[in-house]
């Protein structure tokens, strides 16, 4: 839901102050899926039936990353297109269409809950979990 940035490691306990302070005040979403789409000419991804609320969380957050924690406004996607990516970096341009064939037509669909957001940290060669914040309980 947000761009990589670069922090120094002094900012990591402010960025997961607000980050804890935010996903406090979220209640849980369910995210329903179906079927699949494609960004040509390298990403295949599972369609968000119904993005509104992920799209609204993110606006929420970008508003805590601008005025809370003062990033630039390109450091800030402006705005989100909520899928699901199945391929992207790993699928070379002269196999896509291969692969999108094979997909296009495929029939996919589930669900599932999202209760928390994460800080991730790049370790030089795939990303981590740094910390889970979990959204507050429905009700």
């Amino acid at each position: 839901m947000q761009i990589p940035v670069k922090r120094n490691s002094t900012d990591k306990a402010r960025l997961a102050e607000a980050l804890r302070g935010f996903a406090a005040t979220e209640h849980p979403v369910t995210v329903d899926l179906n079927g699949y789409g494609a960004f040509p000419p390298r990403v295949i991804f599972i369609k968000i039936i119904q993005p509104g609320p992920v799209m609204e969380l993110h606006s929420r957050l970008k508003k805590v990353l601008l005025e809370e924690l003062h990033f630039d406004q390109d450091e800030v996607m402006k705005t989100v297109q909520p899928h699901m990516t199945v391929a992207t970096r790993d699928l070379t341009k002269a196999s896509f269409s291969e692969a999108w064939a094979e997909f296009e037509e495929k029939e996919f669909s589930a669900s599932f809950d999202v209760g928390s957001i994460f800080l991730l940290k790049h370790n030089g060669r795939s990303w981590d979990i740094f910390e889970e914040f979990p959204f507050r309980e429905n009700g």
